[in-house]
Formats: structure tokens, C-alpha cells, sequence
């Protein structure tokens, strides 16, 4: 255990060492891209239009079971597999631990529900053409942001 004085002596060093690598203002106002890599796990793991649906449960679920625990996310995605055994534990696992914050939950759901259920051609599921999209979004929303 340290003491109050101890952690803000380290948050300032932190501080002060990413100032230094010109970071500060990086790692602070930058978004996460974890929704978007997350929002991908249903259409790269092939999962069926039920399987989806459980997905995107699960990942709701989780964001008020979890608290960013990854064995808590193990749980969600076993418990999820067996209410719906077409669900793959370990891309729900994967992909929540990516996850922060509620609106990255809701995020990746709306991402992975999309990608997931909409009708794409069978190319677009596949990781080179995902990673491209993703690499686009991210374009567009650092240029809106």
C-alpha cells in the first residue's frame, strides 16, 4: 500500500515523463480504437445471425458485470455459451476486455450487430478488407473530432 502523497509523487513523474516523449496530450485526447477491433470479432469469427445477437448481449451484459476484469469477461463469455452454444467464449472474452467505458460497450455492439447481421459479401468478412474499414473510420473521426 502506498500513501496519498506516494501515488500523487507518482502520477506527477508520469506526467512529467510523457510531457518529455511529447505524449501528454496523445495519450490523453486520443480514442481508443479497442470498440472498433472489438466491433470486428463477430464478422471475423463467422458467427450466425443468432450467435451475433448473443455477441452483442454478452457485451452489454458485460459492461455491468465485469469492471474491466478479464477473467470476469472468461465468465461472461462461458455463461453466454451456455445459453447460446452457437457464441464463441473467447471472442466475447477478447473482445470485451478491449472494452472501457460504456459508450466503447455500446460501440462495439452497434459495430459487431452491423457487421455481424447485415448482409455483406463474404470478402468483406475476412481481416484485410475489416482492417482497411477500420483504418478509414478512424480517418474520418480523427478529421471530425
Amino acid at each position: 500500500m502506498i500513501t496519498a502523497a506516494e501515488c500523487d509523487a507518482a502520477l506527477r513523474e508520469q506526467e512529467r515523463l510523457l510531457r518529455m516523449a511529447g505524449l501528454l496530450g496523445r495519450v490523453r485526447g486520443e480514442p481508443s480504437i479497442g470498440w472498433l477491433v472489438a466491433g470486428m470479432v463477430p464478422a471475423l469469427s463467422h458467427l450466425p445471425p443468432s450467435g451475433v445477437i448473443a455477441w452483442v448481449g454478452a457485451i452489454l451484459l458485460g459492461l455491468a458485470l465485469t469492471q474491466s476484469s478479464a477473467l470476469r469477461w472468461v465468465g461472461v463469455g462461458w455463461i453466454t455459451t451456455v445459453v447460446a452454444p452457437v457464441s464463441i467464449p473467447a471472442a466475447i472474452a477478447g473482445a470485451g476486455s478491449l472494452l472501457r467505458g460504456w459508450r466503447m460497450h455500446v460501440g462495439a455492439a452497434l459495430l459487431g450487430g452491423a457487421l455481424g447481421l447485415i448482409p455483406v459479401p463474404e470478402a468483406l468478412h475476412q481481416a484485410g478488407p475489416l482492417l482497411l474499414f477500420s483504418a478509414i473510420a478512424l480517418a474520418v473521426f480523427r478529421r471530425v473530432r
